[in-house]
């Protein structure tokens, strides 16, 4: 897999800390990518049916494998949103976890977006 060029300027992956973590193995981080989008939507939905449910401990858990998966790909951003969401159900704090949920989906959505990208070969928009 080859990056964009553009993939430092993009301001979602940490990616000089990514490449350190995988050990500039481009096929590495390629199936790394792969794996994201793989699991990402299953997760994601897990997510979404627990806080629509008000399942505060299903919530917490589906938050923090998804704050793992971020934090293990350098997506700071998307992962300290997910924190965010962790925390909110860890305290089972109702109001805070439907403010905290709505606020992922923008980092969530650039994240996938240059992942895509990345895993096409194409710019980083």
């Amino acid at each position: 897999m080859t990056l964009p060029p553009d993939a430092l300027s993009a301001g979602v992956i940490n990616m000089p800390d990514l490449l350190a973590r995988v050990d500039d193995d481009a096929e590495l981080l390629g199936e790394l990518f792969e794996i994201f989008a793989e699991e990402f939507p299953r997760l994601s939905s897990l997510l979404t049916e627990a806080v629509e449910a008000q399942d505060m401990a299903a919530a917490e858990k589906a938050a923090h494998t998804l704050k793992g998966m971020l934090a293990n790909l350098s997506a700071e951003s998307a992962a300290e949103a997910l924190g965010a969401v962790e925390a909110a159900a860890r305290a089972r704090n109702q109001p805070d976890l439907a403010t905290t949920f709505a606020a992922i989906d923008t980092p969530l959505a650039r994240l996938n977006t240059v992942i895509d990208a990345c895993l096409a070969g194409e710019a980083i928009p």
